[in-house]
């Protein structure tokens, strides 16, 4: 019998996220940016579609790039939803 031998695994480097919370207080869609707490957060339009003025938000950073915006809260008929 042949012995198999596997691929060797690549090796990654682990970058670490950093969060931003807060109240979304404008959006421009122009330049695909989200102000949040008077801050301004370069995103993909993609990640605009859901979001509004007033929102409560939590952005997640990856290398100083914004790579995802979600609701920290969802309101569900005056109920509140975490």
């Amino acid at each position: 019998m042949v012995g198999l031998v596997a691929p060797m695994a690549q090796a990654f480097t682990v970058v670490p996220a950093s969060y931003v919370s807060g109240v979304v207080t404008a959006i421009d869609t122009d330049r695909a940016t989200v102000t949040v707490e008077g801050r301004a957060y370069t995103v993909t339009p993609a990640m605009l579609t859901d979001i509004a003025p007033g929102a409560d938000v939590t952005l997640t950073l990856v290398a100083m790039k914004t790579v995802a915006i979600v609701p920290t809260a969802l309101e569900v008929e005056d109920e509140i939803v975490e």
